[in-house]
């Protein structure tokens, strides 16, 4: 077979330029250091010569070549976990401040080797990794012990305190910090995180490595936080003329809107929007963050104001008076944040969302001083789920207040015995929205019922909703829930199509985060409190 195929590879290492052709795949990678630069080649063979009869999949399977072990042959064999750990060793015996060569192949093959494993052999390799390379406890008590009856001066408490902090540091963190130094290894050990992370989804707490894999998460954690400190990121706005690759990801990662078409997508980062993104200078190519941001004539109610032709920026946009690339700002005075999405499961629990908001606030009202509200269009995940729980227990037995049973069962014509289950199965299959007279007999109901759940169901005494949580912490105020804002399949599975809006009062932002941060206190306006407040639910649930 004569076809062959150049295709763009952004793999492990480095940056990498693929030749495809029957039967076999030629990497050449080009690694470009400070002072030279080095090529490296390797053959990986393919056994599923099908694949390649298919020239349209070339570029697919060029982006899974380092996913799929079962079809890789890298270097001529694929490494087991067990044989991965001879690269561990070797990275560890070659600590040096300075990257070696010596390093450098330890860790090039660390990287190609890992990658091609597949989930139960990363889950092994790991699973050891914590368990194997942990502090050790042994030498640390033997330390402590042999220290109580010593008479030290403060020379000699300097030296056990070195002593004691170097048999405190596991050796899996000077395998990250090592990794962590070269090009990629960041966006590796990002990866390497959420591995661990499904990892330690898998164990239960009774499992002996339960304990050692929580804390090098813990460990990675922090070490990674470091790395991704507000001062090391840089905000870019993301345009139409932003590169491919870029524009290719902020698609490809918008988790709460997707979107349909590169039409879609140029209306995201067009005029009336604003598109955000943070990146970090160890992963250029990468968006930590994304924040899509509309400009309104004032607080949206629902999506379809933000998206369908009839939205007030839509109309804008196709004035046959503007060029379809210049803004009119004349009537313009609020910023709708309509989605953030965070790419990277790795940075997990690692605060990049919260920095975000507050730095494109502040980089609106450098560019536009008219803006003059803040606010969100928020999802509510996880109230569809809440809500049939709740079905659940009316149904054994629990007490409620104001639901309307009996106009539901005469609409529906269910008798005692089956009408939770019929109600729970219109819900589930979003069939009630379908019926406009049970929409209206539902409204009124679901809006206190939501409202209850977002202002009064906690965990930990903070709001049980990721989303809620994640805005009152940073200081919005829950200020209008609003009835079929989302009528997307999407919206209506997970919230009944309701959604919020989160409220960025810039002079209160701060006092309302530390009050929700220490004191647990719901920054809510009045007609949230008033729903919230007439409770469908009694103390029985």
């Amino acid at each position: 077979m004569n076809c062959s195929s150049k295709v763009f590879f952004k793999g492990l290492l480095p940056k990498y330029y693929v030749n495809i052709f029957r039967g076999s795949v030629s990497l050449t990678s080009k690694l470009d250091l400070k002072h030279s630069v080095q090529t490296h080649s390797f053959r990986v063979f393919c056994d599923d010569n099908k694949f390649f009869d298919n020239q349209s999949k070339y570029s697919t399977h060029s982006r899974n070549l380092f996913s799929s072990s079962k079809s890789l042959s890298v270097f001529g064999s694929k490494m087991s976990a067990e044989q991965l750990f001879n690269c561990v060793e070797s990275i560890l015996a070659s600590q040096d401040k300075h990257v070696s060569a010596t390093q450098e192949v330890a860790v090039k093959s660390f990287f190609s080797h890992y990658t091609v494993l597949d989930q139960e052999e990363k889950f092994k390799f790991l699973r050891k990794l914590a368990c194997d390379f942990d502090v050790n406890h042994e030498a640390v008590t033997k330390h402590i012990l042999n220290t109580k009856t010593q008479s030290m001066d403060q020379n000699d408490l300097t030296v056990i305190e070195n002593k004691l902090r170097t048999l405190l540091t596991p050796s899996y963190l000077l395998l990250f910090k090592t990794v962590g130094r070269f090009q990629n290894g960041v966006k590796f050990l990002v990866d390497l995180r959420e591995n661990i992370l499904q990892l330690q989804s898998k164990l239960t707490a009774m499992a002996p490595e339960s304990s050692p894999v929580k804390q090098m998460n813990l460990t990675l954690k922090n070490l990674i936080s470091d790395w991704f400190s507000v001062g090391f990121l840089e905000l870019q706005r993301i345009t139409w003329k932003s590169s491919c690759q870029m524009l290719q990801k902020i698609s490809e990662y918008e988790a709460v809107h997707p979107m349909r078409s590169w039409t879609d997508l140029k209306r995201r980062v067009g005029p009336y929007r604003r598109c955000f993104v943070y990146t970090h200078f160890a992963m250029p190519d990468e968006p930590l963050v994304v924040l899509h941001t509309a400009l309104c004539k004032n607080i949206v109610s629902s999506t379809s104001e933000i998206f369908s032709s009839s939205s007030n920026s839509k109309q804008l946009i196709d004035s046959r008076d503007e060029p379809a690339d210049e803004e009119n700002m004349e009537n313009i005075n609020t910023a709708i944040f309509y989605s953030i999405s965070s790419t990277q499961p790795g940075l997990q629990g690692i605060e990049l969302g919260n920095h975000l908001i507050k730095r494109v606030v502040r980089e609106v009202q450098s560019e536009l001083p008219q803006i003059s509200q803040f606010s969100t269009i928020s999802p509510i995940p996880g109230f569809t789920l809440w809500l049939m729980d709740r079905f659940k227990q009316w149904e054994s037995g629990a007490t409620f207040n104001q639901f309307p049973v009996d106009e539901i069962k005469k609409f529906l014509g269910q008798d005692d015995e089956s009408f939770w289950r019929r109600l729970r199965q219109l819900f589930a299959s979003n069939a009630w929205y379908k019926e406009p007279a049970l929409r209206e007999i539902l409204e009124e109901p679901l809006m206190k019922l939501c409202a209850h759940y977002l202002f009064n169901e906690k965990k930990r005494s903070y709001a049980l909703n990721s989303v809620a949580n994640f805005h009152l912490r940073n200081g919005a105020v829950m200020w209008r829930i609003n009835w079929l804002a989302d009528v997307s399949p999407r919206g209506l599975s997970n919230s009944c199509g309701i959604m919020v809006n989160y409220r960025y009062f810039l002079p209160e932002v701060e006092a309302n985060s530390d009050n929700y941060l220490k004191n647990q206190v719901i920054a809510a306006s009045e007609s949230v409190q008033k729903l919230a407040s007439d409770r469908l639910l009694t103390a029985k649930l």
